[in-house]
């Protein structure tokens, strides 16, 4: 019974991974925007740069690789 709940469990990774693969292919993304700093979603489901919170984004990547630690 293990053997067939752990075969169920492949076949349904397979099937979400070959899913995701197939989504980005087609240029949709799919993550949680409202904890993605820096972008959010149009009525088309396709990413926007938030210009203000992309600010802070670049500063942080920046300061990161000016050597800055917290």
């Amino acid at each position: 019974m293990a053997s067939l709940a752990q075969q169920e469990s492949a076949s349904l990774s397979q099937n979400v991974k070959l899913g995701l693969k197939f989504r980005y292919q087609e240029g949709k993304v799919q993550i949680n925007h409202n904890w993605f700093l820096g972008y959010t979603k149009d009525d088309e489901g396709n990413l926007v740069i938030l210009e203000q919170e992309a600010k802070v984004v670049r500063r942080i990547y920046r300061e990161y690789l000016e050597g800055a630690s917290l």
